[in-house]
């Protein structure tokens, strides 16, 4: 018989392990696709904190859509438009940065936050109505190629982040679930107030995800 503390240190372990997973979730307008692979080191807590890198891959598919304008120094000085734009499918490719606590045997936590990447999808044609115009203009919007993080209205393009807990069936496989906030970003050809061309949504899904620890 295996006690519980030495099931917990043989879970947590000192080397680093890999881990994929793919999950699905919704905000109530669109629907969230996501698949993705990191690698956790322990850090600290005889290894039960562990700091990772990873890649995911995140889709959205779903209904009407509507947009802001995206600047930065336009959002603060109230120079605001709206973009609405229709069904439509928006994909991004980033790296993450990983946190993970093993919490009890079975329990862990965690967050994730895309980084760097780059997004693809349908080009749209929707309306942009600009600060003050009582009519909108029909415009044709495509993603924003490039994704930084920045920080609230400082980020650019497609990104994600998710805060979660876990359950794990057994030590190769967990169970997620949690919070995706996510924001998606599109460019018009079309200038906007201030020449903006981005705009931008942020959201928050609820999610559920299913991984394997492949180490």
């Amino acid at each position: 018989m295996v006690c519980a503390p030495s099931v917990a240190r043989a879970q947590a372990g000192p080397a680093s392990v890999l881990r994929w997973d793919i999950g699905v979730g919704t905000d109530g307008t669109a629907a969230l696709t996501a698949i993705g692979i990191h690698r956790l080191w322990p850090v600290a807590a005889g290894g039960r904190l562990r700091l990772g890198l990873g890649a995911r891959w995140s889709s959205w598919i779903g209904g009407e859509q509507t947009l802001s304008t995206a600047e930065p120094s336009l959002i603060r000085a109230g120079r605001i438009d709206t973009l609405v734009v229709p069904v439509g499918w928006h994909s991004a490719m980033n790296l993450a940065g990983h946190l993970a606590i093993q919490a009890t045997e079975r329990v862990a936590l965690g967050a994730n936050l895309d980084v760097f990447g780059w997004s693809w999808g349908t080009s749209q044609v929707g309306t942009l109505r600009l600060l003050g115009a009582p009519n909108g203009a029909r415009v044709t919007a495509n993603p924003q190629q490039w994704n930084v993080f920045g920080g609230g209205t400082r980020d650019r393009g497609t990104l994600a982040s998710e805060f979660w807990v876990g359950w794990d069936v057994r030590r190769d496989l967990r169970l997620r679930a949690g919070l995706n906030h996510f924001v998606l970003e599109q460019t018009t050809p079309t200038l906007g107030t201030g020449d903006n061309t981005r705009h931008r949504r942020f959201g928050n899904a609820v999610f559920v995800s299913i991984g394997r620890l492949v180490r």
